[in-house]
């Protein structure tokens, strides 16, 4: 717990400031790493200070949360875990005196309810190999990365549906990782052809193999990457690899390996094209049917573990803050500008070099600044 002194002598943002503080101390507060951003110098203060001059409390109080765009506020008549605990708590001890014990007893039952409700969004996952009777170690991963393995050792084909830069492959290759298979790749767009994904046979009748043949006939993880750029008459062709037990391919058809994985990447659910990605093509439904569909999203504390300036980090998240609130289409503040672009200011660029090379990107500076204007 801070005084009053110390508290008041850090700057809010930055390494060693008070949000900093807050990040490594989540059991004295309940915010979210995205209030965090959000708050005042006077709110970290409230929350962490202890005033001991005369009629204050012996523990810190616990300011409004921060206001966001989504209401929080409990329904008239609905009851707060929190406010029965204390309220059961404080039931015939309120006297002209101050019962140590019973104040002990109280601040205990908030602890205890706080931490049944804590889930730390960054875990290190490990993989165990029960046949084996071995562990593997993947390290910090993608919030939604446990759910996709699971998947994947179901042998489930997966699409991920998320924005640009989220992460989408690092995921899938680590996916192949932990399972020790291989993993291939590729991107697809309109002009991908039948041929680019089955092979073809040649004019001296040899048959010219695919990544994903290979994959499909020995085993692997394969990522389709950006399957909503892809033509949608063709990308049928892999509904028959997809879901049958055999595939076929221009020189034969090949039985299915159990260790085939199919991995989609998509920044649309398959539904066409929207505000930030105009150009995307509705994928057909008997296709988006064979697939489990999981929402890959960015993960700003797995981002913020990424990048190596914690001020930096807080600078692009409420930049994309910015973007999102004003609806700038052209704009995009990615988790590869916080990652990045720490690199580059920790070689001496200037931040609004950085900003400039990695959001920015030459648009128009009205937009630059109106942006700015609200970080």
């Amino acid at each position: 717990m801070l005084n009053r002194s110390e508290a008041e002598g850090m700057a809010v943002r930055g390494k060693g400031g008070l949000a900093d503080y807050a990040r490594n101390h989540p059991e004295e507060h309940n915010w979210t790493g995205k209030e965090i951003i959000r708050l005042k110098k006077e709110d970290f203060i409230n929350q962490f200070v202890v005033d001991t001059g005369d009629g204050s409390l012996p523990f810190p109080k616990t300011p409004e949360a921060p206001k966001t765009n989504k209401s929080h506020e409990v329904a008239q008549g609905s009851t707060d875990p929190l406010a029965d605990i204390l309220a059961k708590a404080l039931e015939g001890r309120i006297t002209a005196g101050v019962d140590e014990s019973a104040v002990s007893a109280i601040a205990t039952a908030i602890i205890d309810s706080r931490l049944d409700n804590f889930k730390p969004s960054i875990k290190e996952i490990k993989v165990t190999n029960i046949d084996a009777g071995t562990s593997k170690d993947v390290g910090i991963q993608h919030k939604a990365f446990e759910n996709i393995l699971k998947l994947a050792a179901m042998r489930e084909n997966i699409m991920l549906v998320g924005p640009a830069g989220s992460g989408k492959t690092t995921a899938c290759a680590n996916v192949a990782k932990a399972l020790d298979l291989k993993f291939e790749s590729m991107s697809v767009c309109m002009q991908t052809t039948k041929s680019d994904l089955l092979g073809y046979i040649d004019a001296n009748s040899n048959y010219v193999s695919t990544r994903l043949r290979e994959c499909y006939e020995t085993g692997g993880v394969f990522l389709l990457d950006e399957i909503d750029s892809g033509n949608p008459n063709v990308l049928t062709v892999i509904n028959a690899l997809s879901e049958n037990g055999h595939g076929p391919f221009p020189d034969k058809t090949i039985p299915r390996h159990e260790d085939f994985i199919l991995i989609a990447a998509a920044n649309t659910w398959g539904l066409g094209g929207n505000i930030e990605y105009v150009g995307r093509n509705p994928i057909d439904a008997a296709t988006r049917d064979r697939f489990a569909m999981v929402s890959f999203d960015y993960d700003e504390d797995l981002e913020r573990a990424l990048s190596s300036d914690d001020s930096w980090a807080d600078r692009v998240q409420m930049i994309r803050m910015a973007i999102n609130e004003l609806r700038e289409k052209n704009v995009m503040a990615t988790p590869r500008a916080a990652i990045k672009g720490s690199r580059m200011l920790a070689n001496g660029f200037s931040r609004e070099a950085v900003e400039d090379m990695m959001i920015f990107k030459g648009i128009n500076p009205e937009i630059k600044n109106r942006v700015l204007g609200r970080v």
